[in-house]
């Protein structure tokens, strides 16, 4: 893997912000990886400096190195990642028969993506992929959901904002249909169709 391609991948995976950042956790020169990072300068983006990075922003190990358009999104901390816990949780709950995980990475072609949360089968097959997104009503964050949905062959899939089902007094045992923060996907009969609340009383347990 050369240089250039490190710094194609980093350029499509920093998010705004995230450079300042990585200067902190590095200790290293907001400028300097400015320059290590253009692919217009003459710097060279060494592996060594690649696992550095991809340690410090939580990111799969090797992701830098990868040829393959990639859609994996770094770990998420924080709220982000206490309402996904709080979520695959309730879907345990919910579902004692099948197995719920978070951050579940599935292929798609040549492309990887991250799934924040996939309810599988017992027989391993995907029953639900969920993904957790302040902007639930992008037009591209729902197409991203339609495809993974179809290539991963999951019977659902849903979008949600993380205050799905919570009004203004947050209650964990009663979620409000008026808060419903969320879209649903279904495939049926080899098509994908719009489902208002996914699986019969899941908004009412898990509130998405």
């Amino acid at each position: 893997m050369n240089s250039e391609q490190r710094k194609y991948n980093i350029k499509s995976m920093l998010k705004r912000g995230d450079l300042k950042l990585l200067a902190k956790k590095l200790d290293m020169s907001y400028s300097y990886l400015s320059q290590a990072f253009s692919p217009s300068s003459k710097f060279n983006f060494t592996r060594e400096l690649a696992q550095k990075v991809e340690q410090a922003m939580g990111w799969q190990s090797g992701i830098l190195e990868s040829s393959r358009t990639s859609l994996v999104k770094p770990n998420p901390g924080g709220l982000h990642l206490l309402a996904l816990r709080g979520r695959a949780a309730k879907l345990a709950s919910f579902l004692p028969k099948l197995r719920v995980e978070l951050h579940q990475p599935i292929r798609l072609a040549t492309i990887e993506k991250m799934i924040d949360i996939v309810v599988y089968n017992p027989d391993g097959s995907i029953f639900i992929i969920a993904d957790q997104s302040q902007d639930y009503q992008n037009p591209q964050n729902v197409e991203q959901l339609i495809l993974s949905l179809v290539m991963t062959g999951a019977t659902y899939g849903v979008i949600f904002n993380a205050v799905s089902g919570y009004g203004e007094m947050p209650n964990d045992h009663v979620f409000d249909v008026t808060e419903k923060r969320s879209q649903w996907f279904q495939v049926m009969d080899g098509k994908v169709i719009e489902s208002t609340y996914g699986p019969n009383g899941l908004f009412e347990a898990v509130g998405l």
